[in-house]
């Protein structure tokens, strides 16, 4: 059991003293990691139906491209056929410009590239609270203004 009292989170920035926590309390019970307010009560890792982001693409460099936007979906429960887990990869990888690469080594992608992989794997399981719309448009996120053309071109 995990029990954290009345914690206070304070830094400084240039515009002076923050602080961003304020006498918060948390308890976790061994094995238990997220909470869901809407029913009160815990929900295990592979019913969570998120996907998350990290800055710095987290991706998984012992994995290829297809093993890396797989691995959410792998996880989950109940398992996955792998024609199912090939076709949702499949489509993932599609909006973020990254079909044909599924069998690279992640680490041989550029920057550009990794950022994308970890938005395709966070969009592989289709959490509820991305619209379809997004998921389907995810590709306007590779795309960058070219100010001599006065119009958008893919990176």
């Amino acid at each position: 059991m995990i029990e954290i009292r009345n914690l206070h989170v304070r830094y400084q920035t240039d515009q002076g003293s923050v602080h961003a926590v304020r006498g918060t309390n948390v308890d976790v019970a061994e094995g238990e990691v997220v909470y869901s307010s809407t029913s009160g009560e815990f929900v295990p890792p592979y019913k969570r139906d998120i996907g998350m982001v990290f800055q710095s693409s987290a991706i998984w460099p012992h994995m290829t491209v297809f093993q890396n936007a797989a691995f959410p979906l792998q996880e989950q429960r109940p398992r996955l056929s792998k024609a199912v887990i090939r076709e949702k990869v499949r489509a993932a990888l599609a909006p973020v410009q990254l079909e044909g690469l599924e069998d690279r080594p992640a680490p041989f992608l550029s920057g550009g590239q990794q950022q994308r992989l970890a938005l395709a794997r966070a969009l592989v399981k289709e959490p509820k609270g991305l619209p379809g719309a997004c998921r389907r448009q995810a590709s306007c996120l590779t795309e960058t203004h070219n100010p001599d053309q006065g119009a958008t071109n893919n990176a």
